[in-house]
């Protein structure tokens, strides 16, 4: 699997793209990547390009995965647009989305611009000061 991101704090998202086969350890190494990011900050929402993968996990596997995203990624990305080009990434994805207890607000397409329209529309500049109470 070969992953790649962009993080857009002006924008409030980053935008992902994940080729090849998808395995579980590959995925959470990529996840892990993300979030060790400097830039990285909780309130990013997400735009994930599934287009050119094929995932390669069991039920099981998917249900690790999102124990693993509710564990690691508690606070964000809160909404989530995701690209897909097949029944069976959409199906892929829609478990992961029924075993995350709503952790996410998960919106699948077939269109990558739509995608970008809607992420678009949903997000708003990261702040970067914080103050103290």
């Amino acid at each position: 699997m070969k992953g790649r991101y962009t993080l857009y704090p002006d924008r409030g998202y980053l935008v992902f793209e994940v080729e090849g086969t998808v395995t579980l350890k590959e995925v959470q190494a990529f996840f892990q990547r993300i979030l060790s990011d400097p830039e990285w900050s909780p309130g990013y929402n997400g735009l994930g390009d599934y287009t050119n993968a094929r995932f390669e996990l069991t039920a099981s596997e998917v249900e690790e995965l999102a124990h693993f995203f509710k564990a690691t990624m508690r606070e964000s990305p809160a909404l989530s647009a995701n690209v897909v080009d097949s029944k069976a990434n959409y199906g892929m994805v829609r478990m992961f989305d029924a075993l995350s207890d709503e952790m996410l607000n998960i919106r699948l397409f077939y269109d990558r611009s739509e995608a970008e329209t809607w992420i678009r529309a949903h997000s708003a500049p990261l702040s970067t000061s914080r103050e103290d109470d």
